[in-house]
């Protein structure tokens, strides 16, 4: 299971610093694929800013725990992916919510769970 574990946070890792990198460096992409739209060099920026500087945050914490062998960056990434959870929550009771949204919210609770798990099962 610890293998399992170190595997899923692996993919995670990469799937996070992958898309923090390639949309860092073509935001206008990533809007179309999230709903929003940047309507100016403000918009760009913080599409740069606040959603990749938040994925790849989230994937280094990863790898650093898994090049470390500290699961506590693990929990780390979960709460940051927790409070994108909760945002999304918000914004469903505030605004309604589509099929998108809500699969977007199921893949976060799974990754959640992965982290968690892994803390508690790598954690020696």
């Amino acid at each position: 299971m610890q293998r399992v574990f170190r595997v899923l946070v692996g993919l995670l890792a990469l799937l996070f610093i992958g898309y923090g990198l390639v949309y860092m460096f073509n935001p206008t992409d990533l809007a179309p694929l999230m709903g929003i739209e940047a309507k100016d060099v403000l918009g760009v920026s913080t599409l740069r800013a606040d959603v990749c500087g938040m994925f790849l945050a989230i994937g280094l914490m990863l790898a650093a725990g898994l090049w470390r062998g500290d699961t506590t960056w693990f929990l780390a990434a979960a709460v940051l992916v927790g409070a994108i959870m909760l945002g999304r929550i918000v914004g469903i009771v505030a605004d309604g919510h589509t099929r998108m949204v809500v699969a977007n919210l199921v893949t976060e609770v799974v990754i959640v769970a992965i982290l968690l798990g892994a803390h508690r099962r790598l954690n020696v």
